[in-house]
C-alpha cells in the first residue's frame, strides 16, 4: 500500500484497528534521498512524531520505564542474595565502603588543610609508603 500526503496513519490505525505498521523507505531516482511512495521522508518523520507525542505512547513507554527498573530491582536482590550465600561482598555492602573511603577522604583533606605549614608533610609521596613486599615463594624455599 501507497503513502500519500494526506494519510494519517494513527488515525487508521484507531479506524481500523490495525496494530502495527511496517514502514519500508526507497531510494528512488538513484539519488540517497530516501522516499516512501514517491512522497518523501517528512511524511513518516511526521507520523512517527504524531505517534510518539501521543498519550498512549508515552504511557506504553511509561510503563516499560517502569518494569524495567523493577526488573533491575529484583535482579539485584536476587544478587545480593547469591553474594551473601556465598559469603561474598554485597553491592550494597561495596557501596557503603566507597561512601566511608570518600569521607574519609574528605576528612583527611580538611585536616591537612587546617594543619600549620610546619607541619604539614612534605609531599604526600613520601607519607604514603609502600608496604613491605614479602619474599616470592621460591625465594622462601631456597632459605
Amino acid at each position: 500500500m501507497g503513502l500519500t500526503v494526506d494519510w494519517q496513519l494513527l488515525t487508521i490505525q484507531q479506524q481500523s484497528g490495525i496494530k502495527v505498521f511496517t514502514l519500508g523507505f526507497v531510494v528512488g531516482n538513484g539519488g540517497c534521498t530516501p522516499t516512501w511512495g514517491g512522497v518523501g521522508a517528512t511524511v513518516a518523520n511526521d507520523t512517527l512524531l504524531e505517534v510518539h507525542r501521543s498519550d498512549e505512547f508515552i504511557d506504553a513507554q511509561r510503563r516499560m520505564l517502569r518494569a524495567a527498573s523493577d526488573r533491575h530491582l529484583q535482579e539485584r536482590k536476587v544478587a545480593e542474595a547469591w553474594c551473601e550465600a556465598g559469603h561474598i561482598p554485597t553491592r550494597s555492602e561495596i557501596d557503603e565502603l566507597q561512601r566511608h573511603v570518600v569521607e574519609l577522604r574528605r576528612e583527611v583533606r580538611l585536616l591537612r588543610r587546617a594543619l600549620p605549614d610546619a607541619a604539614k608533610p612534605a609531599s604526600a609521596a613520601s607519607a604514603r609508603k609502600a608496604p613491605a613486599r614479602r619474599p616470592s615463594a621460591t625465594k622462601r624455599a631456597r632459605s
